[in-house]
């Protein structure tokens, strides 16, 4: 059988070199060809779990969502706060991690989170919150005909929901990524994720801003005079965001979501599938 080679690119713009043969392992002594011996096309090192397709849709419920973490590896570390907001209401839990954590790196007291749900419960909360601001859309719809910067819909039947946007700044790579492996870890539906759409607002600033300089969130807070950033919070981290976003919606003389809409994206559930349980196959997650 002849070796796989990795799929992925890297920072040359070159294809990746390993291949499935390699002995090579990252810093925490995980083998980084493993993905690709188990059926992989992504070496470790450049593994996404979130894979997704271009979506075009005409309106949306906006939700900011932020998560704070364990730390940042997507295999091994955990959720520990969930935050959302959007324009008509905001979202916030701890949630308890089951694994050893440490408060330095999300600033949360070890005590707040031993009274927070696991992450089933959490999560299941916070689909409640989704479905909640998509009734109210509905209603909210349904008695006016002025278009709202949150949900700007074109006419249609009453019994159709209107559709639910997630936005998370570096989402791709992490929140979003994140969350799936949360989801797999605990056996918990991906069913509302496959309903939903996505934007990485990297992808946005991006577009808008080519040639500027840091774009990690609290710098866009201090350059863009949004507010102040408080740090190791989902929901102030959301908040902050949102308030970027309007701003540079406003500069460019449109609504929040007609910034957002050429970059919406729908999940792939069957190639993230793939892709999550590869990476989070038991062998190599005893291994980190």
């Amino acid at each position: 059988m002849f070796p796989i080679r990795c799929c992925g690119t890297t920072k040359n713009d070159s294809r990746c070199s390993l291949t499935s043969t390699s002995k090579l392992v990252n810093d925490r002594g995980a083998s980084v060809a493993k993905p690709l011996r188990k059926g992989g096309d992504l070496c470790l090192f450049h593994a996404r779990p979130f894979c997704y397709q271009p979506a075009r849709i005409h309106g949306a419920v906006v939700i900011f969502i932020d998560f704070e973490t364990t730390g940042l590896d997507i295999t091994r570390d955990r959720i520990v706060e969930i935050g959302a907001t959007s324009a008509n209401g905001n979202f916030a839990t701890v949630v308890y991690p089951g694994v050893k954590s440490e408060s330095a790196v999300h600033g949360i007291d070890e005590e707040e989170l031993a009274q927070g749900p696991t992450f089933p419960v959490a999560w299941g909360r916070f689909v409640a919150f989704v479905e909640g601001l998509v009734n109210a859309a509905i209603h909210e719809d349904s008695d006016t005909d002025d278009d709202t910067d949150d949900l700007r819909c074109l006419p249609r039947p009453p019994e159709t929901s209107p559709a639910v946007l997630l936005v998370a700044h570096n989402g791709q790579c992490f929140d979003y990524a994140m969350l799936l492996c949360e989801c797999f870890r605990h056996g918990v539906s991906w069913y509302p994720l496959e309903r939903w759409y996505f934007v990485d607002t990297l992808w946005v600033l991006r577009a808008l801003e080519p040639t500027s300089g840091c774009l990690k969130l609290q710098c866009m807070v201090q350059s863009n005079g949004t507010g102040s950033l408080r740090a190791h919070r989902a929901l102030d981290d959301c908040l902050c965001l949102r308030a970027v976003m309007e701003f540079k919606a406003e500069r460019c003389g449109i609504t929040l979501f007609q910034l957002l809409q050429p970059f919406v994206v729908k999940i792939n559930s069957v190639a993230s599938a793939a892709q999550v349980s590869v990476m989070l196959d038991p062998c190599v997650a005893r291994s980190v």
